[in-house]
Formats: C-alpha cells, sequence, structure tokens
C-alpha cells in the first residue's frame, strides 16, 4: 500500500516510498562511512612501501596487507601470507588428487 505524506509548503503530496528511498539512501552512506572509519582503526602492512601503517595513516587498499589488530601481527602480515599460501596450495593438492577408488 503507497501512503502518501505533505511536502513542506507545496501542499502536493509525495508517495511514502519516496521517503522510505531517502531513508535508506541515508542508511547506505551512514554505513558506508562506518566501515572507512572502521578500516583505518587496524594495523596495515604497505605492500608498496614494505613497512607497518598506524591506524588513521594508510596507503591505498590496494598496497596493503590487513587491518591487524596490533602492531605485532602487521609487522608478521608477509610471514602470515606465505605460510596461508602454502596451507591453500597444499589443500589444492588433495583436493586434486585421485581418490583411492580409481579416478578424479
Amino acid at each position: 500500500m503507497v501512503t502518501f505524506e505533505p511536502v513542506r509548503d507545496t501542499g502536493t503530496t509525495t508517495p511514502g516510498w519516496w521517503s522510505a528511498r531517502r531513508d535508506a539512501e541515508r542508511d547506505i552512506v551512514a554505513r558506508a562511512c562506518e566501515a572507512r572509519v572502521m578500516a583505518t582503526n587496524g594495523w596495515y602492512f604497505c605492500l608498496k612501501h614494505r613497512r607497518v601503517e598506524a591506524p588513521g595513516e594508510v596507503c591505498r587498499a590496494l598496497n596493503r596487507l590487513g587491518p591487524y589488530s596490533d602492531r605485532a601481527s602487521a609487522e608478521n602480515a608477509l610471514d602470515l601470507a606465505h605460510r596461508r599460501t602454502e596451507q591453500a596450495d597444499e589443500s589444492d593438492r588433495r583436493w586434486n588428487e585421485p581418490s583411492e577408488g580409481g579416478e578424479l
């Protein structure tokens, strides 16, 4: 059901979905701003500069690993990425091995 609400000073009416859309757009913008603030609160490792970056002073997302909860974790970002890559490669090898019963 469409509801109508008066528009200021014009005497015309606007469908209720219009105000709902406006509210939804406002919520989307608020969530995007909140996500951006949250993204700058963690520690990152910059691949371009090969250094740890403190909260609030981060390079482009394309050039960084993280966020990490603390500086020590960010300092070990490359080791962690290497270990995770090895684990994923091993998982891929196991997945692609023929089963005991025969073919793949």
